[in-house]
């Protein structure tokens, strides 16, 4: 065997070696997300059933679960006031951590680096421990349990997200613009006002809503901190501790649903700005 054969022979070994990591890699991802996704559409597969039986083969499909769901004042009420929670954790996690960003951002002082740093220890933290915290601290302080105490525990772990997203934002912006709107006379105020805050603006929005998608889903911290009302994930926990049925499976269906469209809306306008950024 000459050399050419042999270095056509290597090439062609090569390729096949090729396809085999690529097939290999295919089937890893395939299962992947067949563990992670597989049973959400078990799930949501049986809201259509139409007994309630969750068992396969399905006899008949129907919405019936879907009526029953929009019927139940329960809900609906557990619904309102996760959302309710949402709104006030996320305004409140707004301010605190887009307005921490853009201090630590724009000033630089001793002991900025480790306050940056401690904004990670919520994600250390366990949500057991975070959860038993707030409620022994809003114990002593006598404050009794409520959508509020729950609200103000949302804070504790969306406040990071919130930072994180407007920082990251910040490190990119071009800071000639701001420069440019103090050289023609603005003062600090009216150059954010006018051209950092419309900078941030789709950072804002996108963590917004998946502070608002982490908050919406929250159970641990809830569950030490809520009182008499309920939220919808604890009135879907509640309910199944006596077995699942089909309009647990409706309900949960919508809420994954909307919590996977408000994530991809969410990272599409935080990608979506930076390529747009890219490309100017």
């Amino acid at each position: 065997m000459n050399a050419a054969e042999m270095r056509s022979r290597e090439r062609r070994l090569w390729r096949i070696r090729a396809r085999m990591s690529h097939v290999a890699l295919g089937l890893l991802a395939l299962l992947v997300f067949a563990f992670l996704y597989l049973p959400l559409l078990v799930t949501a597969l049986f809201s259509f059933n139409d007994g309630t039986a969750m068992v396969f083969p399905i006899a008949k499909f129907s919405t019936r679960w879907y009526h029953e769901l929009f019927g139940d004042a329960q809900l609906w009420g557990s619904l309102k006031n996760s959302l309710v929670v949402a709104a006030v954790a996320v305004v409140i996690s707004l301010l605190f951590g887009a307005g921490t960003a853009v201090v630590l951002d724009r000033v630089r002082f001793y002991g900025s680096g480790v306050i940056s740093s401690l904004m990670l220890v919520p994600f250390v933290i366990p949500g057991v421990l975070t959860g038993l915290a707030l409620a022994l601290f809003f114990y002593w302080l006598s404050v009794p349990f409520s959508l509020t105490t729950v609200a103000l525990g949302h804070v504790t772990f969306v406040t990071p997200v919130m930072f994180f997203l407007v920082w990251s934002r910040l490190q990119r912006m071009d800071r000639t613009l701001e420069k440019a709107s103090m050289d023609l006379g603005a003062n600090n105020l009216r150059t954010f006002w006018h051209v950092t805050l419309p900078g941030l603006r789709w950072a804002l929005a996108a963590a917004a809503l998946l502070g608002a998608t982490l908050s919406f889903d929250e159970v641990i911290i809830t569950y030490f901190l809520i009182g008499n009302q309920r939220t919808l994930p604890m009135e879907i926990w509640t309910r199944i501790r006596f077995g699942f049925t089909p309009e647990i499976n409706a309900i949960f269906t919508l809420v994954v649903a909307g919590s996977i469209m408000t994530t991809v809306l969410a990272g599409l306008l935080w990608f979506g700005v930076g390529r747009q950024r890219r490309a100017a």
